[in-house]
């Protein structure tokens, strides 16, 4: 995978030692005017950037966490704090542990093209925690150039991770909607593959055909995680043939998109049908009317990713390869209600 060209390959394409270019670099000492020049023109071809502010932490010789997130395109219309309650969690809680955090995000595109955060590349720290990067290639890549990873979210690839209970949350949810008498239920998946929803779904259709019997009956709609651009096809999948008499949606970002469009098509919420999410963003609570979720606790997925990250530092044993799981609960709110 393409990662940030380093102070080695600037020191081999200027035939130099990699002491030579950090001086040089940094203008701690003097040396020929051809040697200077072949390495300022061996940094300007590979488009190397020095991390200033990294190095000077690095060489206090003290422990760094990295923390990597994804950055959000320009055009995401994702309002979602859930994100930034979890990185205050994990920051508060190493700090309070004296430890420094490096914080660094990369886009959609640079995950893509499997491009190294500086941190990383540059070998800054050796224990990351990464939030919600989806990608499992770009996660096991993360993890080889690190000593120890710790994704917070579910992924693929083969690293300790923390995560909530989607299985249970997902029970709960089949089991609210059936107890509210609902029989006939449309389920939100997002077009893109994530692989927490991929589990809520499949959890969610398993429950409630076990409680439904005969009587239960579940179609499928896809909407987008990251925009609304396929709000107006989910509505088309959900309208017809006929309303059912829930929603569920494998995310409180996917509903609050749904209950918008259902305003627009003159669709009551929950007077025609009830509505339930997932996640409980902050924005749920505030919708008209407030979305029946399940809640996730995002203060303590961050200080438990803390906790790992500390135990790396202090020299205890690796976390093992898999996720820690977090409880979750029935928030239940106005958008659903007793089927008459």
């Amino acid at each position: 995978m393409k990662s940030r060209p380093t102070i080695r390959d600037v020191a081999e394409l200027a035939k130099v030692s990699d002491m030579t270019v950090s001086r040089v670099l940094a203008g701690k000492a003097k040396h020929g005017v051809a040697t200077t020049e072949r390495v300022l023109k061996a940094a300007e071809v590979l488009g190397y950037r020095p991390n200033g502010f990294a190095r000077q932490l690095r060489n206090k010789d003290q422990p760094i966490v990295g923390v990597i997130f994804t950055r959000m395109p320009d055009s995401s219309a994702t309002l979602d704090l859930i994100e930034s309650k979890i990185l205050g969690a994990l920051e508060a809680e190493l700090i309070r542990n004296r430890v420094p955090v490096l914080l660094s995000s990369v886009s959609a595109e640079e995950i893509e093209a499997g491009t190294m955060p500086d941190i990383v590349s540059q070998g800054y720290v050796d224990t990351v925690v990464c939030l919600f990067l989806e990608n499992p290639a770009y996660v096991a890549a993360l993890k080889s150039r690190t000593r120890h990873l710790i994704h917070i979210g579910r992924t693929d690839a083969s690293v300790a991770q923390v995560d909530t209970d989607n299985r249970s949350g997902a029970q709960m949810a089949a089991r609210h909607l059936h107890a509210l008498g609902h029989r006939d239920i449309v389920l939100v998946r997002p077009k893109e593959y994530v692989i927490d929803h991929i589990e809520r779904m499949e959890v969610f259709v398993s429950e409630f055909v076990a409680l439904a019997g005969a009587e239960g009956r579940i179609r499928f709609a896809e909407c987008s995680v990251w925009n609304d651009d396929f709000t107006e096809s989910a509505l088309e999948q959900i309208l017809n043939p006929k309303l059912p008499d829930a929603i569920f949606c494998t995310n409180d970002f996917l509903a609050l998109q749904i209950l918008r469009g259902l305003k627009r098509h003159g669709v009551a919420v929950p007077g025609d049908v009830s509505l339930m999410g997932f996640d409980d963003m902050e924005l749920a609570a505030y919708s008209d009317p407030p979305l029946t979720t399940i809640g996730i606790d995002k203060l303590a997925i961050g200080k438990k990713a803390a906790e790992l990250a500390l135990g790396c530092l202090r020299g205890e044993s690796a976390p093992p390869a898999g996720p820690s799981i977090l409880p979750v609960h029935l928030i239940e709110r106005a958008s659903t209600v007793r089927r008459a």
